[in-house]
């Protein structure tokens, strides 16, 4: 951690060590992992427990106190749940959200339960619905590591408790999930066919960067999980995939980006369709039994026909 860095660190459990309404915060994250450490980039990810959790989510006049903003946005993590971005004048990055501190106390109570078959089963089913979210969404959060740079209460223990009790899992294959990826991506590769037709550029792009790169991406998550197993780790975001990707999707990612001209922005559509192609027959190869809807061929004749101008759709 560089000088900068520790400065801010200092001055956050400076400022939690003080602050009545603060009894824990905790550091997750690159921070606080211990496979692929974090660089000079990295934020620091935090999460501050507080009894005052309304005041903080309208109020931000207390960051001064820590350093000097220059550039914020919000970032909703979840449908009750909204995460701060800053970046400090001295150019370190920020991730903060609050939760209230008796969620502690709570997931913790709710371990204790699950571990009495007897007691678990009288919990009423929304409650336990209720609990099995939160608890899955901070597990997912601390799940490579964290540790407590404020602790007013033996939180971190309890914190620690409740991970080892419900650790996270990665979610298991869905066919649900494969063929509405299938579908989407077909989807955005006939938009951006129809976009180039038109000379709409810039649309075609951000449909071709975009849409498909991200429907991409979920393929590339689903047949490595397939092939690795349901807890192997796909990180988020695409975050370290030339390490964990296969050879030869990797291999093809190069090709998938073109300019902003028409001739190039079709060799990088249907390069990335044809990637896209590749990773579902493979698949289709893992898995020989399962029954899908797959628009590709009527969609690759389609595009193709574009192309070519004979204006099938237009």
């Amino acid at each position: 951690m560089n000088k900068a860095k520790e400065e801010i660190v200092n001055r956050i459990t400076q400022w939690g060590t003080a602050t009545k309404d603060v009894s824990c915060i905790v550091v997750a994250g690159s921070h606080a992992r211990k496979n692929h450490p974090p660089d000079e980039f990295s934020d620091i990810d935090i999460v501050i427990f507080s009894s005052n959790v309304r005041f903080y989510e309208r109020n931000f006049d207390w960051i001064h106190e820590i350093g000097e903003p220059v550039l914020f946005f919000n970032d909703q993590l979840s449908r009750n749940i909204t995460g701060r971005k800053v970046y400090f004048s001295n150019g370190v990055g920020l991730d903060i959200f609050f939760l209230d501190e008796r969620a502690i106390f709570w997931s913790y109570q709710y371990a204790k339960a699950s571990e009495k078959k007897w007691l678990f089963a009288l919990l009423p089913g929304p409650l336990k619905k209720m609990m099995q979210g939160a608890v899955r969404f901070f597990t997912e959060y601390i799940r490579r590591g964290f540790y407590c740079m404020v602790d007013k209460g033996r939180y971190g223990a309890r914190l620690d408790y409740v991970n080892t009790t419900f650790p996270f899992r990665q979610e298991g294959f869905k066919r649900e999930k494969l063929e509405h990826t299938i579908n989407l991506f077909w989807r955005y590769a006939l938009h951006t066919a129809m976009n180039l037709q038109r000379k709409d550029y810039l649309h075609a792009k951000l449909t071709c960067d975009h849409g498909m790169k991200k429907t991409l991406l979920v393929l590339i998550e689903i047949y490595t999980k397939i092939r690795q197993g349901r807890d192997y780790d796909t990180w988020h975001h695409a975050r370290f995939l030339e390490q964990w990707a296969e050879p030869f999707i990797v291999e093809q990612l190069p090709h998938i980006y073109g300019h902003y001209e028409i001739v190039d922005a079709w060799k990088a559509m249907e390069a990335t369709a044809a990637l896209f192609s590749e990773i579902t027959r493979r698949i289709m190869q893992e898995m020989p039994d399962l029954q899908l809807l797959n628009p590709e061929a009527h969609v690759r004749e389609w595009t193709a026909a574009m192309n070519t101008r004979e204006g099938v759709l237009l």
